[in-house]
């Protein structure tokens, strides 16, 4: 695929992480992708990087690293992160006592995603783009 972060988007851990991520991600490909589809990428990046701080513990000390393409009408995302190398699963969602939704939406929202781990724990997405206009 081309079209992407070049050198690829690092920013540290902890409980800024989900909103540098967007912007990041926002100063990258606003230009090449719709409103409604950036929407949607922010929701889908925001889930997966609060589970690498929440179940991967990456603090302010850690790193997660965002690289994304953009390329044949869809837009793939791929996060890697220094955190506890677990095996993400998605779950029912608990509408009583909240939780389970970060994956669920990610299922929801893409067209495929799954986890790598090479050597680190990779989680990827893709999402569907429409033409612009």
């Amino acid at each position: 695929m081309s079209g992407g972060c070049e050198s690829g988007i690092r920013i540290p851990g902890g409980p800024r992480a989900s909103r540098e991520a967007r912007a990041a991600l926002t100063d990258e490909l606003a230009s090449r992708v719709d409103d409604d589809r950036l929407r949607d990428l922010h929701l889908v990046v925001s889930e997966i990087v609060n589970n690498s701080v929440l179940h991967g513990r990456v603090g302010e000390d850690g790193w997660i690293e965002i690289d994304c393409w953009v390329s044949d009408g869809s837009l793939r995302v791929e996060v890697r992160d220094t955190g506890v190398q677990g095996e993400p699963a998605p779950r029912d969602p608990d509408y009583s006592d909240g939780g389970g939704f970060g994956l669920f939406i990610v299922d929801a929202l893409c067209t495929r995603w799954g986890v790598e781990h090479d050597p680190r724990l990779r989680v990827w997405f893709e999402l569907g783009l429409a033409p612009r206009t």
